[in-house]
């Protein structure tokens, strides 16, 4: 007898399909526990044939995903092992069996699949047909999502909206309920995903304007099977810059997972955080060099920055604006009158200005280098001071951002 379901059935002669799809004369069930199942029953009633529904065997057997890289299997170039990572839900890579007989329906060439290597392309996303022993049966495209063309767009910012909503092939798309996946890289330069909601990402920006987001579907249906961000995740930073003091540089550090030598700098807002930086960003903070050296090492800076997002390892931040000469970059120098715990009361040339505190956490730096954070009550008058301002508040102009010599 066989159980389907709640019922057990008499079988006689049952054949049984396989994980390569064969019906087999008395085979074995282990490839059809918990799934489901159609069966066939003869005119006495008795079960004959069984096997995985069309409906099982594509729930089962499909996912969408990035192939890491793959190796030959055996002494011929017929069947290779593909590492594959999975996109659709958070997961370690699987490594799956390319036969000599699996189809590709992708547009790609086997010798085009076995030498994709960059994962941050949303052409090399494809679907993975396989069956219970990871061998591939088939290879193709992802559905875009119905209605348009492409179902990506590049993203230099995240509207920044409680409504989650994207203009795709000239198209807006909303998606505020779905499910969204990121493909970032870990320290060691691994693919993995991190699945976020779009409270987590709206407003923010991407620090190299080479972010995508793309769309995928199934048929006519108005649900999303994946909302995907690929390409250079790591640059996608902070909602708003912060004002801070850059207080020490070292000397050069270790790469990073692409090579790029870094440099290691320490930031101070409300404590010491350690980061390194790529050459390209020491260059932009030389440029703020009075005596027109290229070296930042041991030199301290005013900066405005944004640390990356998504970088759990402190490995790289954003340095936009360069301090050394405070105004040029929006910072203004004053003498201060008096602080309390709400206003500033700064000394101009005619009269006293009172500027309220917005979220500032001031920072003073002492005759020895070193910072720390103080209470607006704690600035003595006569104090020089370093602020960044800002206006269209109902109560006027405020300080974001102060420095207390």
């Amino acid at each position: 007898t066989v159980q389907i379901g709640k019922g057990i059935y008499d079988v006689n002669n049952l054949y049984v399909q396989d994980s390569t799809g064969l019906y087999k004369k008395n085979g074995s069930f282990s490839n059809l526990f918990n799934k489901t199942v159609t069966a066939y029953f003869d005119a006495r009633g008795y079960c004959r044939y069984l096997g995985l529904s069309d409906s099982s065997q594509l729930k089962d057997g499909r996912f969408i995903g990035i192939i890491l890289g793959s190796r030959k299997i055996g002494a011929f170039e017929i069947n290779y092992e593909l590492k594959v990572l999975s996109l659709e839900e958070a997961k370690e890579p699987v490594i799956l069996k390319l036969k000599d007989k699996s189809i590709l329906n992708c547009g790609k060439t086997r010798e085009e699949i076995l030498a994709i290597k960059d994962t941050t392309k949303a052409e090399n996303v494809l679907e993975f047909i396989i069956n219970s022993k990871n061998e591939i049966i088939e290879i193709k495209n992802p559905e875009i999502y119905y209605g348009f063309e492409t179902g990506k767009t590049k993203v230099n910012q995240f509207p920044y909206d409680s409504v989650a909503y994207a203009k795709v092939d000239g198209k807006i798309i909303y998606f505020t309920d779905a499910k969204i996946n990121i493909l970032l890289k870990n320290a060691a330069g691994d693919p993995y995903i991190k699945t976020v909601k779009w409270t987590d990402i709206y407003g923010r920006k991407a620090a190299n304007k080479d972010v995508y987001i793309s769309f995928y579907g199934e048929g006519l249906s108005s649900d999303f099977r994946l909302v995907l961000v690929s390409g250079n995740t790591e640059g996608i930073y902070s909602r708003n810059s912060s004002s801070v003091y850059l207080k020490y540089v070292s000397t050069v550090s270790n790469s990073n997972s692409d090579g790029d030598p870094l440099t290691k700098v320490t930031i101070f807002k409300t404590s010491l955080t350690e980061y390194k930086v790529t050459d390209d960003v020491v260059k932009k903070i030389a440029e703020g060099n009075a005596d027109g050296s290229t070296s930042i090492i041991g030199k301290t800076y005013f900066v405005n920055y944004d640390a990356l997002y998504y970088n759990t390892d402190n490995s790289s931040v954003c340095i936009d604006d360069l301090m050394t000469n405070p105004e040029k970059y929006g910072w203004k120098k004053a003498t201060v009158y008096k602080s309390d715990s709400l206003r500033l009361y700064i000394e101009t040339d005619e009269t006293i200005e009172a500027k309220f505190y917005f979220s500032c956490n001031p920072v003073e730096i002492s005759e020895d280098g070193t910072l720390k954070t103080i209470s607006t009550g704690e600035i003595s008058p006569g104090a020089t001071v370093y602020y960044k301002e800002t206006t269209g508040s109902s109560r006027g102009s405020g300080i974001t951002a102060l420095i207390v010599e």
